[in-house]
């Protein structure tokens, strides 16, 4: 049996309220909770949240809550595999039933259901974390920052590289986490050998994140 969990807290830093925000009449998890519950794939939806307006809106958009979420859970420093670990023990103390869990982004609105039917088909044994993820312009491994006003390299390997050389590389798209329970609650590195991704379209995706994200996202959508 598959859950689902949305993480959405009350504050976010670059857009005020992001996970209601009016997304084209809707608040924006709506649209998500909507989307996922069409696919027929969970035997729940939750959404853990610290707020009760945002709770509300899930409510209403077909969702179950896991309310109140613990403050030390909810400012800006809370880990995203802190939260979720957390939810799913206290989901097993209450005795549902799960194997295992899809942590979904309130603004992962793009990803269908061939991507969650990727996802669960890619998981076993030996996969920690599915996610998705979309190809990233090659050239970045060759990007830079300046640390107390130093220039350093990224990846100091591929200085001298041709672009031919630079492999592939890829990005998060944001949409969601995939693992089985264990996994959640052994609070395993998401970001490692032993993890798999679903190839996104780059071009038909965004991971939400500020206003100009916001509105190209609203673009993408239309679409």
């Amino acid at each position: 049996m598959i859950i689902a969990i949305l993480p959405a807290r009350k504050n976010s830093k670059r857009i005020k309220g992001k996970n209601i925000k009016n997304f084209l009449d809707k608040p924006l998890i709506t649209w998500t909770i909507k989307k996922i519950l069409n696919f027929n794939l969970f035997s729940d939806i939750y959404v853990s949240t610290d707020s009760k307006k945002i709770a509300d809106v899930a409510v209403k958009s077909g969702a179950k809550i896991l309310f109140p979420r613990p403050k030390k859970l909810s400012d800006s420093k809370a880990k995203i595999i802190d939260v979720m670990s957390y939810e799913v023990e206290k989901l097993i103390k209450k005795k549902e039933k799960f194997d295992s869990v899809f942590c979904i982004f309130p603004t992962g609105i793009f990803a269908q259901k061939k991507h969650y039917l990727q996802a669960v088909k890619k998981l076993n044994k030996k996969t920690d974390y599915i996610f998705t993820a979309i190809k990233n312009d090659q050239v970045n491994v060759k990007n830079f920052y300046f640390k107390k006003n130093q220039l350093s390299l990224i990846n100091p390997e591929f200085e001298n590289s041709m672009t031919q050389q630079i492999p592939q590389t890829y990005k998060d798209a944001g949409q969601f986490y995939f693992a089985s329970k264990k996994t959640w609650l052994r609070k395993k590195r998401i970001f490692s050998k032993k993890s798999k991704v679903v190839l996104m379209d780059k071009k038909k995706t965004v991971d939400i994140d500020n206003l100009d994200d916001l509105k190209k996202a609203k673009k993408i959508f239309k679409r």
